[in-house]
């Protein structure tokens, strides 16, 4: 018995239909994947680097919770630095302080909360044994109140495995082309900070510091870096999310693993202490680095670098001519690199290390760096009545006259949690 098979004329230009929609879809993915891998506009592969195309990955800094998750799994680094945007463009991985012979790269974020600092420092652990951390430690991490990113809940479940998912994201997507058209495009723009292949963020172009821009700058961060929410909330603890619980599981892991862990708490200007002082979270600020010293012990070194300095006492410029451009500080947060160097040398010992910057803080010390850290602070209010003025001024204005008041708790050591009150107050 035979069977003959026929094919229709119409099935066949289906058939050829068919083949060329598949042809051009594979082309069209061929030519992004090419484009994207050639561009690697989040700096992930660092195939080719051509000046004035792709040399300022600037979508690496849009998009950082997943570009250092993905880089961590692709780079493997023994050292990381981890911390905030001030860590990222402050903080410089190829100081020689750190390496001893292994991979060192920038892993800090813009932005976090300590819980978000632990998922990165997690992960990174994970897929590659960490045998140093450096940890630049900044007073907004520890706001409990501070919401994590959207993107965050993903990664962490991925956390300690290669995040496949993320290629389709970074590389065969209309937002990959979009980014690589911005990364030849990037060269133009009025700000400029793109990621080196080992994460340090690069402030290739910053808009000069105005004391205008400097006393905006602080009245912003105070309404959304150091308080968060209507009511403009502070607190160690909130709901079931705790700050210092996310300190002690870092370093309880970096014991666990045998990490070479150094906490640093960020060079701070004084004016931004300051203004810290004038919206009522002078206290909490105070007990957070008493926190961070009991947490740390005698076998994590805690290095405090916010007492006022000829570096964090610079003057900002006014405009009229009256001060010079500022030499360690981009703005009224950010210290610039090689203000970090010092940092990393007096932690390590290197050699710019001075002895007017930078204190190593352990429990007998603390109490006597916090009542010099005050003094310090009161003096320059009085020395500069005028300058206070301006910020206290800017602060209210942030805060709508509204200080953060604080109630302790003692259950295991002084926890402080937060309520809108008025009216404004220091401390």
């Amino acid at each position: 018995m035979s069977r003959n098979f026929c094919t229709s004329s119409s099935d066949l230009a289906a058939l050829r239909q068919l083949r060329f929609a598949g042809f051009v879809a594979l082309a069209l993915v061929s030519v992004c994947l090419a484009v994207t891998l050639t561009m690697d506009p989040y700096g992930i592969f660092n195939l080719v680097e051509i000046k004035g195309l792709n040399q300022y990955r600037v979508a690496a800094s849009n998009a950082e919770r997943q570009y250092q998750f993905l880089r961590l799994a692709v780079a493997r680094p023994e050292i990381a630095i981890m911390g905030s945007s001030r860590a990222a463009l402050g903080l410089d991985p190829r100081n020689p302080v750190l390496a001893e012979g292994g991979l060192a790269a920038n892993i800090a974020i813009s932005g976090p909360n300590i819980h978000e600092v632990r998922v990165m420092l997690d992960h990174a652990n994970a897929v590659a044994p960490l045998r140093r951390v450096v940890l630049a430690l900044d007073f907004l991490m520890f706001n409990a109140w501070r919401p994590d990113r959207p993107e965050l809940a993903r990664l962490e479940q991925r956390s300690g495995v290669f995040p496949a998912y993320l290629l389709p994201e970074f590389f065969l997507s209309i937002d990959a082309l979009t980014e690589s058209w911005k990364t030849m495009e990037a060269g133009k723009a009025a700000i400029l900070l793109p990621r080196r292949p080992d994460g340090m963020m690069e402030a290739v172009r910053f808009p000069p510091v105005t004391w205008t821009s400097w006393l905006d700058g602080i009245g912003s961060y105070v309404e959304h870096s150091w308080t968060e929410g209507p009511d403009r909330c502070f607190g160690f603890v909130a709901g079931d999310r705790d700050a210092l619980a996310e300190l002690a599981h870092i370093i309880a892991m970096a014991r666990k693993n045998n990490i070479d862990l150094r906490i640093i708490l960020s060079p701070v200007h004084v004016t931004l202490l300051e203004g810290l002082q004038d919206a009522g979270l002078g206290l909490a600020y105070d007990e957070w680095v008493r926190q961070v010293v009991g947490l740390a012990g005698t076998d994590v070194p805690v290095w405090s670098f916010d007492m006022p300095s000829a570096i964090t006492s610079e003057a900002i410029p006014r405009g009229d001519g009256s001060a010079k451009p500022m030499a360690g500080y981009m703005d009224h947060t950010h210290y610039v690199p090689w203000v970090g160097t010092k940092a990393l040398d007096k932690v390590f010992g290197g050699p710019t290390a001075s002895d007017d910057f930078g204190e190593k803080l352990t429990a007998d010390s603390v109490e006597g760096h916090l009542s010099r850290l005050r003094a310090a602070l009161a003096a320059y209010a009085a020395a500069n009545g005028a300058e206070a003025e301006q910020i206290a001024a800017a602060v209210r204005s942030a805060l709508g006259g509204v200080t953060v008041a604080h109630v302790t708790t003692a259950a295991s050591g002084p926890l402080l949690k937060c309520r809108r009150s008025a009216p404004l107050s220091r401390g």
